[in-house]
């Protein structure tokens, strides 16, 4: 379940799905590598801890201040300029994480 209706319609466009038809499900999160949420008016990124594939994922110039649901993936590009300030905490984590994770590539 997503908490933001934005990110829920951004997703089932990616994935090529009604409104009508079923849920959007881990099986079908998993299959998706890149994402481009730009300027969505997204708030929170709960549901797409799932997309467990995602390597690419660039979220600018929307409402996110948290961006924990992102901590347990590998996104080896992640843009975020635009979004309110966010405090110390779970980005600064996710930074580290990513900055090990593209280390490990090289």
């Amino acid at each position: 379940p997503f908490a933001d209706a934005r990110l829920e319609a951004a997703l089932r466009a990616v994935l090529d799905l009604d409104l009508g038809q079923a849920a959007v499900t881990v099986g079908a999160l998993s299959s998706v590598r890149e994402l481009n949420l730009d300027g969505l008016g997204i708030s929170d990124l709960r549901g797409l801890e799932n997309a467990s594939q995602l390597t690419s994922l660039s979220i600018k110039d929307n409402e996110i201040t948290d961006f924990t649901p992102l901590e347990n993936l590998t996104i080896a590009s992640l843009l975020t300029e635009g979004n309110p300030t966010i405090s110390e905490g779970p980005t600064e984590t996710l930074s580290l994480q990513l900055n090990e994770s593209s280390k490990r590539k090289q």
